[in-house]
């Protein structure tokens, strides 16, 4: 089952909400690709490359980060998180071109099918954390 939240936020505005976010919970911020079976941390939801604003992150907390689920991907060479089976919430920034805004999310989910159909929860902890930091209004925005 997932949860997501849907915002239209400029760029200028992703400093006030990174410290909204840090100020609710510790967090840490992840590409989802990685060169190596560790996960790549990244400083800040501030990050352009080629040009280009960055756009897709995840945020993990630091106790989470040793039961992320990551996976190599062997034809592209790298290695990427598990979004299903690991305790993150996923961000997606909003596009925004001087004449263009898109919307952002935040989305997580909170338990997964596992091999035989079972069902399996995420930790308590996470679940926790994702409804009462993440999906609570006015503690974010």
């Amino acid at each position: 089952m997932g949860k997501q939240i849907n915002f239209y936020l400029l760029p200028s505005d992703l400093d006030k909400l990174e410290g909204k976010l840090k100020e609710a919970c510790p967090l840490i911020i992840l590409h989802s690709k990685s060169s190596s079976s560790s996960p790549r941390e990244l400083p800040n939801l501030n990050l352009t490359g080629n040009n280009h604003r960055w756009l897709f992150y995840y945020f993990i907390r630091p106790e989470d980060i040793g039961s992320l689920v990551i996976n190599f991907v062997p034809k592209q060479n790298y290695w990427v998180i598990d979004v299903l089976r690991s305790p993150i919430i996923e961000f997606t920034s909003c596009f925004y071109d001087d004449q263009i805004l898109r919307r952002g999310r935040i989305y997580y989910t909170d338990k997964f099918y596992g091999e035989n159909d079972e069902v399996i929860e995420k930790p308590e902890n996470f679940k926790k954390m994702g409804t009462t930091s993440f999906f609570s209004y006015k503690k974010i925005f």
